[in-house]
């Protein structure tokens, strides 16, 4: 780690901030400053004393200029984010660019550590810490305040949709009595390897574990008497496959250059459950 690194880092700690000069060549520094100028001539002055009434300001920076990349990306400024932020985090994530333009008679905008600027309440949560700011008007009151996480929502719906999926049935009117379970399963032992596989005298239905649905699935062959495979039709509901007939071999196959392969094997009534005639 460089002495600049070290330096630059114990400043942002101790000050909230930090300036390193001559990070880019005057001529690429140029080229973003006539990149940036129409968008500076289209934005009003901001309103309000937080934001400078003399100033102008934008952000998204690198959809305005090719060259703010060799900016965000400078390999000191990386060195810094990393050594006070990866402690911490497991990814690091660019938050804000912004252009400032401040005018003659602006207030004075020094450096700073935003919470210091912030005059509002401060609200403490277990993700994360909010400053807000607060503005009063003679019309309007705010009795209450609330927000929420969408990736939060998200998780509960996914959430929602697997326990929907897990109880619906893989079929509608199967008989316990009818099914058959006498299949053997041998091969290869991939990841998705079914866990077992039954009929009820008209479909076949195999059963996968939940690992199925991470990866990519392996299409089905029913294999003849004369060992020839034929990709048969089938659907997936859920963690089963669904075929609409029956077959005596077929084959799970998976891979390229190194090909996992399942056989699933029809060994007759073996697995039916056993039947008592009523005396």
């Amino acid at each position: 780690m460089s002495v600049a690194v070290d330096r630059h880092a114990a400043a942002l700690a101790r000050d909230g901030w930090c300036v390193f000069g001559r990070a880019l060549e005057p001529a690429v520094i140029a080229g973003i400053e006539a990149d940036l100028e129409p968008r500076f001539a289209a934005t009003p002055l901001c309103q309000g004393d937080f934001y400078g009434e003399r100033t102008r300001r934008f952000g998204s920076l690198l959809t305005r200029s090719a060259a703010i990349e060799r900016l965000a990306m400078h390999p000191l400024i990386l060195e810094i984010v990393e050594l006070m932020l990866l402690p911490w985090c497991e990814r690091i994530a660019l938050n804000l660019t912004q252009a400032i333009e401040i005018h003659p008679g602006a207030l004075p905008q020094p450096p700073h550590r935003d919470q210091d600027m912030w005059q509002g309440p401060i609200i403490t949560t277990d993700r994360r810490t909010y400053h807000l700011q607060l503005e009063s008007t003679a019309t309007t009151a705010m009795s209450a305040l609330s927000w929420t996480y969408p990736q939060d929502e998200l998780r509960a719906i996914k959430r929602a949709a697997d326990q929907h999926r897990a109880a619906t049935p893989v079929a509608s009117g199967l008989a316990v009595e009818q099914l058959n379970f006498g299949y053997a399963i041998t091969g290869d032992r991939p990841n998705w390897r079914p866990l077992r596989a039954f009929d009820d005298g008209r479909q076949t239905f195999i059963e996968f574990p939940p690992s199925l649905a991470v990866g990519e699935a392996p299409p089905l062959f029913v294999v003849g008497p004369k060992g020839d495979a034929q990709l048969v039709n089938y659907r997936v509901s859920g963690r089963f496959y669904v075929v609409d007939r029956l077959f005596d071999a077929a084959e799970l196959r998976l891979g390229e250059k190194k090909q996992a392969v399942v056989r699933i094997t029809r060994g007759g009534d073996a697995g039916r459950p056993n039947r008592r005639r009523a005396s």
